[in-house]
């Protein structure tokens, strides 16, 4: 036992200096390496499918906050028309009523119904009362945030687009 000890501190610098590279190559330079191996369709799965489309996870997950965020610009909207924001109907958010809205935009889209931005800006007139100026719809949209990501105009316009049409 005594000779084991010895062979340790004998060597006790190099051991260190191999499990600190070794740890280095394990958490800094093998993770990307594995990530490259494995991102052939088994990280973002499918959540939703029907005939013509589907939604992955990722996908579904965007689109339930920026229905979340819509939700809170069209509050704001309204409260800085001077209505009661909470009397005023909002979008359904969850990730079935979500799925729903897609399907039935689809649908409409199929039918021919298109929805204009000169149509979304009047249901935002129509919204505030038609009390409130661009530069506040602006100034509402840039403390909005989805995630690190400011919420962009086309980002708001799509998701009432697609509301509206459905």
């Amino acid at each position: 036992m005594c000779s084991s000890d010895l062979i340790f501190r004998k060597y006790q610098r190099s051991l260190l200096v191999c499990v600190a590279i070794l740890a280095m190559l394990a958490f800094f330079v093998l993770p990307p390496f594995l990530q490259m191996g494995g991102s052939v369709g088994g990280q973002d799965p499918v959540a939703v499918s029907w005939q013509g489309g589907d939604f992955r996870e990722s996908g579904l997950e965007r689109t339930v906050a920026l229905r979340s965020l819509v939700n809170r610009f069209l509050m704001e909207s309204a409260a800085a028309g001077g209505r009661d924001p909470s009397r005023m109907p909002l979008l359904p958010e969850g990730e079935e009523q979500t799925v729903q809205t897609t399907l039935l935009a689809q649908d409409a889209k199929a039918n021919g119904v298109l929805v204009s931005d000169q149509a979304i800006n009047d249901f935002l007139g129509q919204w505030t009362g038609n009390l409130v100026r661009q530069e506040q719809f602006d100034e509402i949209l840039s403390r909005l945030r989805l995630g690190p990501l400011p919420l962009t105009q086309r980002d708001l316009f799509e998701t009432l687009r697609t509301e509206l049409a459905a």
